[in-house]
């Protein structure tokens, strides 16, 4: 026996409100709210958009559901939404599958090596910040060959070069998450070369140590005269 999907959804009307209800067909049932058969409320206000929607076990389940949805204030609801389409597109873009790396656009390359890329980063922390990559995909810094590890610091050399035709820089971070716990989320290796600028943050004292807030300030112990 195939046992009946049951969904509680919420549509915004033309005028900017929201309309929740339940059915068994998503599809259909946005088309009735565009059609003769809307709903009273849904009626005056097409045309209509599907917004948010769940899955519920039974009929019984679902309204309750819309019972809780209905009494949620509008704000609430919107945040509902948008924590529901954020996952979405957390979910529909996925850098691992596949890798970002391994394929960069023509257009992100900087320049080439035997064994890797020095790219430009698509959400650079300050002007001018790249990243070298290696061609092989690779997890960690640990797992690089000594020709690669040659390649690496070719690279960001040049990539001092490159950014200061452009820019000038101040000084520069330099670094790159080695696991999960690190930091890192696309998981090929990928070298960081930030440049950084006088006033870009109130105290850079302690750089990279600011990776765990917490231990970043420190203070060195007075020397005894």
């Amino acid at each position: 026996m195939k046992v009946q999907s049951w969904f509680v959804y919420m549509v915004r009307c033309t005028d900017g409100s929201l309309y929740t209800g339940i059915t068994t067909e998503l599809t259909r049932r946005v088309a009735e709210h565009n059609s003769d058969k809307a709903a009273r409320y849904t009626r005056s206000r097409q045309p209509v958009t599907l917004v948010y929607y769940e899955r519920a076990a039974s009929r019984s389940v679902a309204s309750q559901r819309e019972f809780i949805i209905k009494k949620l204030k509008k704000k609430q609801k919107e945040i509902l939404i948008m924590t529901q389409f954020l996952k979405k597109t957390e979910q529909a873009f996925n850098p691992n599958d596949p890798c970002l790396f391994c394929h960069p656009r023509r257009d992100e390359i900087i320049l080439e090596t035997e064994h890797a890329l020095l790219i430009k980063d698509s959400f650079p922390v300050s002007p001018g910040h790249c990243l070298v990559v290696p061609r092989r995909h690779i997890a960690t810094v640990f797992e690089a060959s000594e020709a690669e590890n040659q390649d690496f610091y070719y690279l960001i050399g040049e990539a001092k070069k490159h950014i200061e035709k452009t820019q000038s820089p101040d000084g520069y971070n330099l670094g790159c998450n080695n696991g999960e716990a690190a930091g890192q989320s696309i998981f090929h290796l990928h070298m960081h070369i930030i440049p950084r600028y006088k006033g870009d943050v109130d105290n850079p004292k302690g750089g990279v140590r600011w990776v765990v807030p917490k231990k970043a300030s420190y203070q060195l112990p007075e020397v005894a005269r």
